[in-house]
């Protein structure tokens, strides 16, 4: 076991207000039977926050009324960056980027990341290819997957 830091700081609250989750499949995803418009009327009131300005910067284009179920790879990926970045947090992190995403999908995804990065936010993503990352201009830290015997 270690000891996490963020920002300099390792207290548990402080590092849940300065890292925001967008996406861990399975445990933080959107609600596919909620309108786009719902996700983002949740986000400003959990938030105390405007998502407008991050769907801007990410260019997520969704359509208000639509479903989350109905939304392609990309705009998933975008409506929930931005949603997260809602709260201005310090770090974001974003679980398989490249899930279910074409190749032009994922470099729109990486061109987000990398926006939002360049805005001061540290973005944390997992992918299962990192060449495409490394090709958007993201800095890629490999890592292994862990020993089963371990």
């Amino acid at each position: 076991m270690g000891t996490l830091h963020v920002a300099g700081r390792s207290q548990r609250t402080r590092i849940r207000r300065d890292v925001a989750v967008a996406r861990i499949t399975a445990a933080v995803e959107l609600e596919p039977e909620l309108r786009v418009a719902d996700h983002l009327g949740e986000a400003a009131t959990l938030t105390h926050g405007d998502a407008r300005w991050a769907r801007d910067l990410v260019g997520s284009s969704a359509d208000s009324a639509t479903l989350a179920a109905g939304l392609p790879a990309d705009e998933s990926v975008l409506l929930s960056v931005a949603l997260a970045l809602a709260g201005k947090p310090k770090a974001l992190v974003v679980d398989d980027v490249d899930r279910g995403a074409t190749a032009a999908q994922r470099r729109r995804i990486w061109r987000a990341l990398c926006a939002v990065a360049a805005e001061g936010t540290t973005v944390v993503a997992s992918v299962v290819d990192a060449d495409e990352p490394a090709s958007a201009g993201a800095h890629v830290v490999p890592m292994e997957a862990p020993d089963a015997r371990d």
